[in-house]
């Protein structure tokens, strides 16, 4: 006689990810922003400031799009995450509207 009971993978184990992932993208667009910002103000090439800027907030829009994708994965799935996904959809919306 054989019992097989299979353990199935909790929903949400890995929740906690994707907030410290939102965190390191925050810490990572700032940081590339600010270089770009001291690099152009270094030349005085203002033009080069406003496009630092924008390939920052295309970084941070992708990244958001790749950590809102992650929270439908359901290992890192949970209800805070899901409304944080709700709230990025929002977000990319009104970003991509106004570089758009």
């Amino acid at each position: 006689m054989s019992t097989d009971v299979t353990k199935e993978t909790p929903k949400g184990r890995l929740s906690w990810v994707i907030p410290l992932s939102e965190v390191i993208v925050a810490v990572a667009y700032l940081a590339i922003g600010f270089s770009g910002i001291a690099d152009a103000c270094k030349n005085f090439d203002f033009e080069g400031m406003f496009k630092s800027v924008e390939i920052a907030i295309w970084f941070l829009v992708i990244a958001t799009v790749v950590i809102t994708i992650l929270c439908f994965v359901p290992i890192f799935k949970s209800k805070s995450n899901v409304k944080v996904a709700i709230w990025n959809i929002i977000w990319i919306a009104f970003t991509i509207y106004s570089l758009i």
